[in-house]
């Protein structure tokens, strides 16, 4: 009887954690379609431009030349960043053993920065006293 409560403990669990899983894949994709949708835009208009109108892209005569100049920039840096910045964040969000692990890390690298911070000042204040010192007798 207790295997059997077991067992279906242990499905719903991994039932609930597939669960967890798919809605964090299905974010993730939706996030990535977001912010890349101007850029294969850029592309459809590219292609059209091109292949279907027959004239040249980036044409100086063209009236928008600037404006198209400044959308490629956009683009490529600006979009695909943003969902290079925003998938971490939502691994943060969405996973514990994720958020662990990260806030495991940064915990070890505050403390390792304090402790080296505090070394540096004890050896400066340590430094100074000496100096005090040498002066102090350099007086008499």
């Amino acid at each position: 009887m207790r295997s059997s409560i077991n067992i279906t403990q242990k499905q719903e669990s991994i039932t609930r954690m597939k669960k967890e899983a798919t809605k964090t894949i299905i974010l993730i994709t939706v996030v990535y379609i977001v912010f890349n949708l101007p850029v294969f835009l850029n592309y459809a208009r590219y292609i059209i431009t091109i292949y279907i109108m027959g004239k040249d892209f980036l044409d100086p005569t063209n009236s928008n030349w600037f404006l198209q100049e400044y959308i490629w920039l956009f683009t490529y840096i600006i979009t695909v960043a943003l969902n290079s910045i925003t998938n971490p964040i939502v691994y943060f969000l969405r996973m514990k053993n994720f958020r662990r692990d990260l806030t495991r890390k940064l915990s070890i690298r505050w403390k390792h920065y304090q402790e080296t911070t505090l070394n540096s000042h004890s050896h400066t204040e340590l430094y100074n006293i000496v100096q005090n010192k040498t002066f102090i007798t350099n007086a008499c």
